[in-house]
């Protein structure tokens, strides 16, 4: 991609400005922010504390929501330190500077490509990463980011930590500390047969000072790369794990909320009492919502019905018909931001030579986690305490003292385990009203819960998209012209403005994520995207612009290539051809498929799919059976490359939910909109697979990538244009709308 002088003003300035502000984030040295410290806990630096008994605590400042980063990030810390995992004990700590995600910043520059990895570019990404320590609001999780964003900091901090503890017994036994090593939670002298356990040292290891320690080279991995017990499952298989909605103080009230029915307008009356036996009274939350505070959840959602509610300024004209009909507008008439724009795809693409052009359109698609939205809170003499599952502590933080008034350290953020997260647990919507509603019963603890309804109602939406793309083949049969453009709402516009009140100025990549960031080496490859603006409020939803874009272009390069009678992993092979660690990914996954043998039997049509997203890499086939027009899925293959792997058996799993969720989306999800409503309230009407629909899957894990890429999300986008060309394949249909359910049948 052409490099522009705005983009390299912009980066010029992100690296000198990062590279200022830098080192401290995560220097050595005892650090106060890790919580709960009592007589005899030791810290060593922000992420790691060894108590006088030898147990350590490693802060981990990322959710655990399901994606295994409890284990993951104590594995980083366990390996340098050279401890047993088992003994890990996990804290999330408070909300600070030393945990933003670095990572994430650096993946948000539109203007550079993901598989550029020269100076410049990792510079530039180096320094926004940097440039984000000036915001504690960046402590996210989310962008499959976790792993890469800790891999230096929780391994250097776990080295640190050991070179201090054989610093303290070098000094202890009065000799040279390079004699010294360490195993399994003790520091050993070999030549004298001394054995000293950290425990023992951790009071005096605060004295000893380092010039800087250097993470061990991956020969001497010992738990890195080897699957791994999750820390976590014990107690969510005993029920001991306090998720969000399990908090429990005592004695506390509860809250029921109702909203404003349509996507626009504000409350105008209600009751301000109610007789029920329990309700302690109402509460007008905000201009849409009100909130009855009871005794018991029950109590107060059946109070809600009693409430004569009547609302105003409602647009019930808004619908799902009406908004994909303005995309159309807009695709046929407006030029949208050029994310890319290698050589001339519009010359490229016009008559006498034979143009192949599609129409997609993607739903809105709600997030749909098992654990309703739920905050519990408690305010008093000026401060607020929140106890909820959060993707975003740092931003709740923010928000609530926004909302209230109040100094940011006045509020006090308390993070449990998240049933699960996909993106909408980055909002900081339930916090607000939660201590909103806290500040109306000074002293008193207030448990906020959303109905399922009022949760998928009132989501905020994965971007319904439509996208309109143009190609063309060479002499030998191979894409080497494309355009597309893309309509859809901005995800970064709508989040900053509902948790920060900030605009968004700069071009929202998430847009067109997984259309213009591809390495594929087509010679002709423009990308645009239009932003349209409606009243339905989007945000981050797994996989983000990769899932619709991802969709579009691998069902696209699916029908360029049957045109012209190429098969689909040859058509890959030969767009990545510059790229030795991404054909081996092809090859894997072509030999564990047998793709070359033909379908198996009972398998009507196949189909496959490349992506690069979120620093990895991951090429999917799925099979499936056809029955009087309805789809059963029955096997997916896939094959996954995120360089150095640190829990090969989270990464399965992450993989599998990735395919499963996904599969969900694809067949049979999508939220509409009608009369300025969302007609989808629960489960029954935004189903997911059920155990009997989901297919066999096996995965497979390469290492080839010199960099550490994420896994939570990678494996959805592939998923859906897999499906899709192996409709095209069982039935010679092309799928360009989701989901699959609007046009079959799902088995």
């Amino acid at each position: 991609m052409k490099r522009s002088r705005r983009a390299f003003l912009i980066g010029s300035a992100i690296v000198g400005g990062g590279f200022a502000v830098g080192y401290w984030l995560h220097q050595p040295g005892p650090n106060p922010l890790l919580r709960n410290r009592t007589a005899g806990q030791h810290p060593f630096n922000a992420y790691v504390k060894i108590d006088e008994d030898n147990v350590v605590t490693v802060a981990v400042p990322r959710a655990e929501m399901g994606q295994g980063v409890q284990t993951a990030l104590a594995i980083l810390v366990a390996d340098e330190l050279d401890v047993d995992l088992k003994g890990i004990r996990i804290e999330h700590p408070v909300p600070s500077k030393h945990y933003i995600n670095k990572q994430l910043l650096g993946d948000g520059l539109w203007f550079v490509q993901p598989q550029d990895h020269g100076l410049f570019t990792e510079g530039l990404r180096r320094g926004a990463g940097f440039l984000s320590g000036y915001f504690e609001i960046m402590q996210l999780t989310g962008g499959s980011s976790s792993v890469r964003d800790a891999w230096i900091p929780l391994r250097t901090a776990g080295a640190t930590a050991r070179a201090m503890l054989i610093g303290a017994a070098a000094d202890l036994w009065q000799v040279d500390a390079a004699r010294l090593t360490t195993d399994q939670g003790n520091v050993v002298d070999t030549a004298s047969n001394r054995v000293i356990a950290y425990g023992q040292l951790a009071a005096r290891a605060q004295a000893v000072a380092l010039a800087g320690v250097t993470p061990q080279p991956r020969g001497n991995y010992r738990l890195i790369g080897k699957p791994a017990m999750r820390l976590d499952t014990a107690e969510k298989v005993n029920g001991k794990a306090t998720f969000g909605i399990d908090f429990n103080q005592g004695t506390m009230l509860y809250a029921a909320v109702r909203s404003v029915p349509t996507l626009s307008g504000s409350i105008a009356s209600y009751d301000e009492l109610t007789a029920r036996k329990g309700v302690e009274r109402v509460v007008r939350v905000d201009d849409r919502t009100v909130a009855v505070v009871a005794d018991s959840y029950w109590t107060a959602r059946r109070a809600l019905d009693d409430l004569a509610l009547t609302f105003k300024d409602q647009d019930t004209s808004l619908s799902s018909d009406a908004i994909f009909a303005d995309f159309a507008r807009r695709v046929a008439n407006e030029h949208g931001h050029v994310f890319r724009n290698d050589g001339d795809a519009q010359a490229q693409l016009m008559p006498p030579r034979k143009i192949i052009e599609a129409e997609y359109h993607a739903p809105y698609l709600a997030h749909a986690c098992m654990e309703p939205l739920n905050c519990t809170a408690r305010f008093m003499e000026g401060n607020c305490e929140v106890w909820l599952g959060t993707q975003a502590p740092g931003l709740v933080k923010f928000a609530v003292a926004r909302a209230l008034d109040l100094r940011r350290d006045a509020v006090i953020v308390n993070a449990t385990f998240l049933g699960g997260g996909f993106g909408r647990r980055l909002e900081a919507d339930i916090a607000v009203q939660g201590a909103r509603i806290a500040r109306e019963f000074p002293g008193k603890t207030v448990k906020l819960i959303w109905s399922r309804e009022e949760d998928m109602c009132r989501d905020v939406f994965r971007p319904a998209a439509m996208a309109k793309i143009l190609g063309a083949v060479d002499s030998d049969g191979m894409p080497d012209a494309l355009f597309a453009r893309i309509c859809s709402q901005s995800v970064m516009k709508g989040f900053l403005k509902r948790n920060l009140g900030a605009p968004f100025p700069f071009p929202d990549k998430t847009n067109a994520e997984g259309l213009f960031d591809q390495p594929y080496a087509i010679p002709h490859y423009r990308v645009e995207h239009i932003e349209a603006d409606h009243a339905v409020p989007v945000g981050n939803w797994r996989g983000v612009g990769h899932g619709f874009n991802g969709f579009v272009m691998e069902t696209f390069l699916d029908e360029l290539g049957r045109a012209s009678n190429r098969d689909p992993f040859e058509v890959r092979r030969h767009l990545l051809r510059d790229f030795s660690a991404k054909i081996a990914i092809l090859d894997r996954l072509q030999t564990i498929s047998e793709w070359k043998r033909g379908k198996p039997a009972g398998v009507a049509g196949r189909g496959m799919a490349y992506r690069q997203n979120f620093g990895s890499d991951v090429a999917q086939v799925v099979d499936i059976a056809v029955e009087e027009n309805r789809v059963k899925v029955k096997r997916v293959f896939c094959v996954i490359d995120c360089g150095q792997a640190i829990d090969p058996r989270g990464i399965e799993s992450q993989v599998e939910s990735g395919i499963i969720y996904g599969l969900s989306a694809a067949l049979m999800q999508a939220i509409t909109i009608k009369d300025g409503q969302v007609q989808q309230a629960n489960f029954h009407q935004f189903d997911a697979l059920r155990i009997y629909q989901c297919p066999e899957i096996e995965v497979e894990i390469l290492q080839n990538n010199k960099e550490i890429g994420g896994v939570g999300e990678t494996a959805v986008p592939p998923v859906a244009p897999a499906l899709a060309n192996a409709v095209f394949d069982a039935t010679g249909r092309r799928i360009c709308e989701l989901p699959l359910s609007s046009s079959m049948g799902v088995a």
